[in-house]
């Protein structure tokens, strides 16, 4: 089963809590995690995990494969 590609726009608690669900999602992948601030905690955390993250906002997630989009 393919999974349903996903981008998360914010980056605070909810933003992160929602990256940890779809993390674990049998269906969800997470192709771009993105915010405004390069020193956001949420940014800094994706990133460790290998989630390709942004400070772009609204524009990776406009460029990114996303077919869902979280915001």
């Amino acid at each position: 089963m393919r999974k349903a590609k996903v981008a998360i726009l914010g980056t605070g608690n909810i933003g992160q809590d929602l990256l940890a669900k779809v993390r674990r999602s049998a269906y969800l992948e997470c192709v771009m995690f993105a915010g405004q601030r390069a020193d956001s905690p949420g940014i800094i955390r994706a990133t460790r995990m290998g989630i390709p993250t942004s400070i772009e906002s609204v524009s990776a997630i406009v460029a990114s494969d996303a077919q869902i989009v979280f915001d």
